[in-house]
């Protein structure tokens, strides 16, 4: 059972890891007005995609030297004091998941500290969820108009796009950057990689407690034992 439980933990915070860059992290929804200025059509979609990190990592590799140059302070102040701590939270609290299921792995594969590894799982369940509610906070200024794409990426970040964009990107830069709603974001929330997280805190927490319930001193038969090899020695 022992090494059914170890076996079950490792494969369980292992695959933690994938899923986390290589599902669908972020889902996003983006419309434009501009058919509407022709014709009696709106909302058409442009964006309608989920993105992983991996995915993310690709499509900012193009911008890599403007990324560089890039500072906090590029950030117009007003976008700043309104999802500045909503995102540093959802970044504090994603750190600190990806910290748990490692020590998860630690506590469940080399250690018996099983009472441990349950706390830390429940952990893992709280900052995933905190997690989520944070970057609903990020979004939800966004998507209800209150700062549009153009206000969120800047002068200098736009700038920095149409020197690498050319043809209809470019055009559309443009639009972005002229301060209209013809361009706006309907829908940005955690995707797949959201629900795999919170499901391996879960899993990880379910089958921790049924083997605390089955076998509830795992520490305490090691301690005996040792003890009892003292004597005999």
């Amino acid at each position: 059972m022992k090494a059914v439980y170890k076996l079950v933990t490792l494969v369980l915070t292992v695959a933690f890891f994938p899923a986390v860059v290589f599902a669908p992290f972020f889902k996003l929804l983006v419309t434009s007005n501009l058919l509407s200025l022709f014709t009696s059509s709106s909302d058409d979609v442009m964006i309608n995609a989920s993105y992983s990190i991996k995915d993310i990592a690709g499509l900012l590799e193009p911008y890599s030297e403007q990324l560089k140059s890039f500072s906090f302070t590029d950030i117009p102040e007003a976008i700043r004091d309104a999802i500045g701590l909503p995102f540093a939270l959802f970044l504090g609290f994603f750190i600190l998941a990806v910290l748990t299921d490692v020590l998860l792995l630690i506590l469940g594969v080399f250690t018996r500290k099983r009472r441990a590894a349950f706390i830390f799982a429940l952990l893992g369940v709280v900052f995933t969820v905190g997690m989520n509610i944070s970057f609903g906070y990020v979004s939800k200024p966004l998507v209800n108009g209150s700062i549009s794409i153009s206000e969120l990426l800047g002068p200098t970040i736009l700038s920095g796009i149409g020197e690498v964009q050319s043809g209809l990107s470019s055009l559309v830069t443009s639009l972005m950057g002229s301060g209209s709603q013809l361009i706006v974001i309907k829908l940005l929330n955690l995707s797949t990689a959201y629900i795999l997280m919170l499901l391996v805190f879960i899993a990880e927490a379910v089958w921790t407690i049924s083997h605390i319930i089955a076998d509830p001193d795992p520490e305490k038969k090691t301690g005996n034992k040792s003890k009892k090899s003292k004597k005999r020695a």
